[in-house]
């Protein structure tokens, strides 16, 4: 079973992404949803995931700050957030994908498939 991670601070986003995944990709579990940058480091050391799925404005800092603060980075990475100016900065966290809220369906699709 692959493992997958939600670093999301808001609920309908993590409701979102849980049933996106439910629907489309049986075949990964959601080990965690964390809201916070401390909560997200805990999970990932702890789940060691094979997806994160990492919003970047959550509680406590950025997604970049729960990078930073890992001793685990063998995962696939997908960004989930509302602003595109921190592309550049995703792709040189080695991010797979990065998708743009609002999510569309086809979008998040074709990220997920390329982690697996």
């Amino acid at each position: 079973m692959i493992r997958a991670l939600i670093v999301e601070d808001e609920y309908f986003g993590q409701e979102l992404l849980k049933k996106h995944m439910k629907e489309n990709f049986p075949e990964i579990s959601v080990v965690s949803v964390e809201t916070t940058v401390s909560g997200a480091i805990e999970a990932i050391n702890l789940h060691n995931p094979d997806i994160i799925l990492l919003d970047i404005q959550i509680v406590g800092g950025t997604g970049f700050d729960v990078l930073k603060g890992l001793k685990y980075k063998d995962f696939e990475l997908i960004f989930i957030t509302a602003f595109n100016q921190y592309a550049i900065e995703a792709i040189k966290n080695n991010a797979s994908d990065y998708i743009l809220k609002p999510i569309k369906v086809n979008e998040f699709i074709d990220g997920v498939s390329r982690c697996i």
